[in-house]
């Protein structure tokens, strides 16, 4: 008998089961160890039986003598807790644990099959070298790379950070982005490095500039317009402050003329007087 290293099902009720009443009835609960012990002794046979040849040793391995062995499984089968045919005594119950366990394993086999192809459990070939060539090992690390180069997805906010700019004005940047459903895409990403490059200069500063003037992308050509409008702005400011300083000048050449202070020429600059 070859043993497995498994289990069978016990019910937690099953001394009170009819059969098992009565034996205890005729043998206490010796009858009921002796029982479990038969049990055993068929769930470490292959086929589930017990030869009726062997009884000899099995009585040996129980502790007691062969005939009182024998007695107790008469009485088993007398009760229906056992059963005889040509190859032995059995247990329903234990062929149908048997049945089971075989179902599982058949299943088992199945499913590995299905799982590994031709490739025994150790995952090499069968009949062959476990280790695959170097062709095949090329070909299944270049599906590998390209699957995961496939799968990946690009981090626009990492890249940014990657390049050099503070995280709080990456996070402000993307919240502005975000607000105009611009797309974090690698290609937009590539594309605003390359005007931050042409615009020269603190990216940070540049940055900022972005954020605070609430811009979702970049292009130089819009920080060239926005300086112009600045200097013409200072241009323009400085001119009307020109103009109104020469109409005070005018309006008080003019006041003192009219009190005797100043001669009425007319081609004089107002300004020689100060």
């Amino acid at each position: 008998m070859t043993k497995e290293s498994f289990y069978f099902t016990h019910d937690y009720g099953a001394r009170n089961d009819p059969k098992i009443l009565e034996l205890r009835a005729e043998y206490g609960l010796e009858g009921l160890g002796l029982y479990w012990c038969i049990a055993e002794t068929m769930a470490e046979a292959d086929d589930g039986y017990i030869n009726p040849k062997l009884l000899g040793g099995i009585s040996v391995g129980f502790g007691i003598s062969k005939a009182k062995l024998q007695e107790y499984i008469d009485f088993m089968i007398g009760v229906e807790l056992l059963h005889e045919n040509e190859h032995g005594y059995y247990s329903q119950r234990m062929m149908k644990h048997k049945k089971i366990r075989k179902t599982l394993s058949d299943a088992g086999k199945k499913g590995a099959k299905r799982r590994w192809g031709n490739k025994d459990a150790k995952g090499g070939l069968k009949g062959g070298n476990s280790t695959p060539n170097a062709k095949e090992s090329k070909v299944k690390e270049s599906k590998v790379k390209e699957k995961n180069n496939t799968n990946s997805v690009f981090d626009f906010r990492k890249a940014l950070l990657d390049y050099g700019f503070h995280e709080e004005l990456v996070d402000e940047w993307l919240t502005i982005r975000k607000n105009k459903r611009s797309v974090n895409s690698e290609f937009a990403y590539n594309s605003f490095i390359a005007q931050v490059e042409r615009a020269g200069g603190e990216k940070n500063e540049l940055l900022r500039t972005i954020a605070e003037r609430q811009w979702a992308g970049f292009n130089i050509a819009w920080l060239t317009d926005k300086n112009n409008n600045l200097n013409k702005t200072i241009t323009n400011e400085a001119d009307r402050q020109s103009i109104e300083s020469a109409k005070r000048k005018q309006e008080i050449l003019d006041f003192a003329r009219s009190v005797g202070m100043a001669g009425g020429e007319e081609n004089r600059d107002s300004g020689e007087i100060w």
